[in-house]
C-alpha cells in the first residue's frame, strides 16, 4: 500500500489537505480519491499557499470568470466550437476557483461526455481547450496589482485514442458505398478507391494539368482510359 503524503487525510471517499505552513493552517478538498493526484495537488497549494503568505492575498477568480475571457480575448477560426466545449463544461466546473481545477475535479465532466456518446479524441479537444484556458490564466492574464490569475497550471493528462486504424475496404463494402453515392461521385470515388489518390490531390484535379501525347492505357477496374502518367501532381 502506497504511502500517503504528511498533510493528506481521506474523508468520505475523498482526499483532504490539512497541513499548517507558517502558523496558517490550509484546509480544502483535493477533489479526489486517487492518492497520486491528490499528492500532485497537495504540492500545487502549498507552493500557491506560500506565495500567499508572501506577496499578500491573491485574487481568486473561477472557471467561468476564465472561460468568459477566454472567449472575448482570443481570436481564431475554431472559437465556436471552442464555446460549445466550454459551454458543455460550466455546469462541473464553472463555479470552482482555477486552483481548484484538475484531474480530480475533471472526473465528473469527463464521466458525462462519455456517457452521451463522445468518443475520447472529442472528450481529448474538449480537455485541450480547458488547458489552454488554464495556461492562460497562469501565464499571460494578470490582475491589476500584476498577479497572474492561477499561479501555476495543471497537468492535463489526455485519454487513450480510440481511433480505428485505417484498413483497405473489402469487395463488398466497396459497393456497399458506391450504392449510397450519387451518381455524379460515383465515378471519382471509385478512381479514388483503386488509386489511393489523396482528397486534395483528386478533388483539385485540372485538366489544364493534362500532359498529352503519352501512351494510353484502359483501366478495367474502373472502366476508363487514363494516360500512363496522367498528370503532373
Amino acid at each position: 500500500m502506497a504511502k500517503r503524503s504528511p498533510g493528506l487525510t481521506k474523508r468520505n471517499e475523498l482526499w483532504h489537505i490539512n497541513k499548517v505552513i507558517k502558523g496558517k493552517r490550509l484546509y480544502e478538498s483535493t477533489g479526489t480519491s486517487d492518492l497520486k493526484e491528490a499528492e500532485r495537488y497537495l504540492v500545487k497549494r502549498i507552493t500557491e499557499f506560500r506565495a500567499q503568505l508572501i506577496y499578500g492575498e491573491r485574487k481568486s477568480y473561477t472557471f467561468i470568470e476564465a472561460a468568459t475571457k477566454y472567449l472575448q480575448d482570443v481570436k481564431k477560426k475554431s472559437l465556436d466550437r471552442d464555446a460549445v466545449t466550454l459551454k458543455a463544461a460550466i455546469p462541473f466546473i464553472g463555479d470552482l476557483p482555477l486552483e481548484q481545477i484538475h484531474m480530480g475535479t475533471l472526473e465528473t465532466f469527463i464521466s458525462a461526455r462519455k456517457k452521451s456518446g463522445l468518443k475520447n479524441s472529442t472528450i481529448n479537444r474538449d480537455l485541450a481547450i480547458i488547458s489552454r484556458v488554464l495556461i492562460l490564466a497562469a501565464r499571460l492574464w494578470r490582475d491589476k496589482l500584476g498577479n497572474s490569475w492561477l499561479l501555476e497550471p495543471p497537468l492535463i493528462q489526455f485519454l487513450k485514442s480510440d481511433n480505428r486504424k485505417p484498413y483497405p475496404i473489402n469487395e463488398e463494402e466497396q459497393e456497399r458505398l458506391m450504392r449510397e453515392l450519387p451518381a455524379h461521385l460515383q465515378t471519382m470515388v471509385l478512381f479514388a478507391l483503386n488509386t489511393g489518390l489523396r482528397e486534395s490531390e483528386l478533388t483539385g484535379l485540372r485538366w489544364s494539368e493534362e500532359i498529352r501525347n503519352l501512351n494510353i492505357l484502359y483501366c478495367p477496374v474502373i472502366g476508363l482510359r487514363i494516360a500512363r502518367i496522367a498528370l503532373c501532381l
